[in-house]
């Protein structure tokens, strides 16, 4: 009976100390972090990277060169990963996209990573050029990716500080196996901006020119080892590239020039150009870029602005039917009674403005001081175009034609006393004068033929009534 009664308090004790350890598990549990995180990992938004697996195939069938792109992603729950583009949905594999491009073909592949807590997504631009090889997988795999210019030896005015011993000191601790640049050696004159600047005109009609000096720079550079032929490439973000020289594999430099841009626009900001070296073997197996940073700084003068008001030639201004009846001095846009299409023409004489180059021009505009109208051309028509069309010294029936170059457009119903025409007519103007042009000729027309009412509905105007308006300095 003793036996019988220890039993059943034996098994009465069991059942707490069960109780205990379960208690003190979950305690441990969730008071020991790194523990809690293995066996309940916390939820966290996903976050994707994008790689080259390998550098770019040629497929010679095909004709093009195959991209292969991994994506790296992390997140919990495990995100899904899907491409903008695929073009093997099954060689590539789990979170990776194929994409075949033909040569020069650039392309930007952008990847999403989504799951409950979030979305992530990346972009890596595939460049089918063989000289951009490299660089795609140098972020990967060199060691001297782009230098940004405030990491290297620069002078006051943003251009690499000139080394007298060529950079022998600039050496990395260990010797890359491919070529990498030593230095870069900056050769030329301080580069400036020439901008104009008065109380006229706006700011934006304000030329801003660089002078187009050539600036050198030369890259010392150590092959490294391995054989075979080499290469160059260059980007920029402003200017042009002059001549280029690359040498052979037994040569440790090679000088590419650069010059500045004609303009800016009218910015008066200084302006910072970026160009971009790279140097590579052929195999792409190695690559090194250098990132120059260069300032031009914009120096101000004051200048004055000229506005001059050119009235319209009413010996060759006139209109041309369809009928091919021809009239100069006065102009008439519209139809007439028999519903014949009417378009007007109209010539400036340019011999004011000789001596002005185009770059000098910074406004031009037609202004219309008085409009006339007969009937309802508004009630058929919704516009009216402006372009400029070359006819010559006279003007006659075959001059009613299709073609010219479209610089501005008007509603129809706005067309009358105060209207301007401006659009590109700048352009136009510029591109006259420099093809040494005399003469600014215009033809107007509606963009309806007629409405078959057998009444005359245009507009009509006098041309020594209508100006181009033309500011220069």
């Amino acid at each position: 009976m003793a036996d019988e009664g220890s039993q059943k308090k034996g098994s009465r004790l069991v059942v707490p100390l069960l109780v205990a350890i379960i208690v003190l598990l979950a305690v441990v549990l969730f008071t020991v972090t790194p523990l809690r995180n293995i066996i309940f990992p916390e939820k966290t938004a996903p976050e994707i990277t994008l790689a080259l697996v390998e550098l770019p195939s040629w497929d010679e069938e095909q004709g093009v060169y195959s991209f292969l792109v991994e994506a790296a992603v992390t997140g919990n729950p495990a995100p899904d990963v899907s491409f903008s583009r695929n073009d093997d949905l099954t060689g590539a594999g789990p979170n990776r996209s194929f994409v075949f491009l033909e040569p020069g073909e650039t392309f930007l592949l952008e990847a999403t990573a989504t799951n409950t807590e979030g979305i992530a997504e990346a972009v890596i631009e595939l460049i089918a050029d063989e000289a951009e090889f490299a660089g795609l997988m140098g972020d990967e795999t060199a060691d001297h990716t782009a230098d940004d210019p405030a990491d290297s030896d620069t002078t006051e005015d943003g251009s690499p500080e000139e080394s007298a011993d060529g950079g022998e000191d600039d050496l990395p601790d260990e010797a890359a196996p491919g070529p990498h640049i030593i230095d870069v050696i900056y050769r030329g004159e301080s580069i400036i901006a020439l901008t104009g600047w008065g109380d006229s005109p706006p700011v934006e009609y304000i030329p801003c020119e660089y002078a187009e000096e050539e600036h050198e720079f030369t890259f010392l550079v150590s092959w490294g080892e391995d054989g075979g032929s080499r290469s160059v490439s260059a980007n920029i973000s402003h200017g042009r590239l002059g001549n280029h020289e690359v040498f052979d594999v037994n040569q440790d430099r090679f000088i590419v020039s650069w010059l500045p841009p004609a303009s800016t626009g009218g910015s008066l900001d200084p302006l910072e150009a970026t160009v971009q070296f790279r140097i590579s073997t052929n195999s792409g197996a190695y690559t090194e870029k250098r990132t120059i940073g260069i300032v031009l700084e914009p120096v101000v003068f004051s200048v004055a602005t000229i506005k001059e008001s050119i009235p319209a030639d009413s010996a060759l201004s006139g209109y041309v039917t369809s009928r091919d009846y021809v009239r100069t001095g006065t102009v008439m846009v519209g139809d007439d009674n028999a519903n014949s299409q009417i378009k007007g023409y109209l010539t400036f004489n340019l011999s004011s403005l000789s001596g002005i180059s185009s770059e000098r021009i910074t406004a031009a505009e037609i202004r219309f001081s008085h409009v006339n109208k007969s009937g309802n051309p508004e009630g058929f028509s919704c516009f009216v175009d402006f372009k400029v069309f070359n006819y010559g010294t006279i003007l006659e029936p075959a001059d009613f034609a299709i073609g010219g170059s479209r610089f501005y457009q008007a509603g129809a119903a706005s067309f009358g006393t105060g209207l301007t025409a401006r659009g590109s007519l700048i352009t136009e103007l510029r591109r006259v004068i420099d093809a040494g042009g005399t003469r600014l000729q215009v033809k107007i027309g509606l963009d309806e033929v007629t409405d078959n009412d057998g009444a005359w509905d245009n507009f009509q105007f006098n041309p020594g009534n209508v100006f181009l308006d033309v500011e220069y300095y």
